[in-house]
């Protein structure tokens, strides 16, 4: 969250600080955001080594790609300095002190800092890599809309797309494969905490009362803009966490049903996963301009 002024500074100025600022309204800037629900996705039961790909590895992939596109939001980063800045803010309610110095306690301990959770879904999940998980969902959800299309036309579903789909699935898994030996159910279980204990901080009241915020939404809202410059969409990144991790915790279902055209045909919540993230994509960076007069060599397609 880097932009006009420093992060510190905007959330002083969201507390009330620097209230002038708050003339926007933070509670108009919340519109719009109030129907998502931060429901944390399903960890694993228990660890699972095996040569291949497990269903517990692959909910655990799951909940990366939920985590790692909620860090897009500045959702832990705010809360961290909110711990460090705790005893300057003249919190007077006990149930906020007490989740901000829980919190605390708990960076000083087994805690993935910002970078390391950089480093982390740079690695694993590979955002903005040609064969990172999100390349792979991109053929995946155009996939299943070229289905669902199909299907709406009454046209006969047979064994090529059944095929094309399976393919679509298949490189999802194949991300996942080739990341698999990074302990991803281990990240997984830590990143859980971490966000647990963060929203313990933002989604209480007594700090949305000190911006005039209706929810945690709203204070994000209130505090990005003057780092950002700009007002971010929150809403695109969650839904897109939401509905990119049930994508690819689906693959497990899919795989003891016989198929992804199996799993399609008695299971809407798919087809509904996969509008969802194309409705919210993430904008793809444009690749820069070859230099003049050099030549560049034609480049493979694929999604994994």
């Amino acid at each position: 969250m880097m932009g006009s002024c420093p992060l510190s500074h905007a959330i002083s100025m969201a507390l009330g600080q620097h209230a002038s600022w708050l003339t926007v309204g933070p509670r108009a800037m919340a519109m719009g955001l109030a129907d998502l629900d931060l429901s944390l996705p399903a960890l694993p039961g228990g660890s699972t080594v095996a040569t291949t790909l497990s269903d517990d590895q692959i909910r655990a992939y799951a909940a990366l790609y939920y985590y790692g596109e909620l860090e897009t939001t500045g959702l832990m980063e705010v809360a961290e300095l909110l711990a460090e800045e705790r005893d300057m803010m003249g919190i007077r309610d006990a149930s906020l002190y007490q989740a901000l110095d829980n919190l605390h306690r708990a960076m000083g301990q087994q805690w993935y800092t910002t970078e390391r959770r950089q480093m982390i879904f740079g690695s694993m999940l590979g955002f903005g890599q040609a064969g990172g998980i999100q390349s792979a969902l991109v053929g995946f959800t155009r996939t299943i809309s070229q289905y669902e299309g199909a299907f709406a036309y009454g046209a006969r579903l047979d064994h090529s797309h059944a095929a094309q789909l399976d393919m679509a699935g298949h490189a999802v898994l194949g991300v996942i494969a080739s990341r698999a030996a990074m302990g991803l159910e281990r990240a997984a279980q830590l990143l859980n905490g971490q966000t647990r204990a963060a929203l313990e901080v933002l989604q209480n009241p007594a700090l949305h009362r000190r911006t005039g915020a209706r929810d945690m939404w709203g204070f994000l809202q209130s505090v990005a803009a003057p780092a950002q410059g700009t007002l971010p969409d929150l809403g695109r990144a969650t839904r897109r966490a939401q509905s990119g991790a049930g994508l690819i915790a689906a693959l497990t279902s899919a795989r003891s049903a016989g198929g992804l055209l199996a799993t399609l045909q008695t299971s809407p919540d798919l087809m509904r996963f996969a509008a969802d993230w194309q409705m919210n994509a993430p904008t793809p960076t444009p690749a820069p301009a070859p230099p003049t007069g050099m030549y560049q060599p034609r480049q493979s397609g694929g999604w994994a």
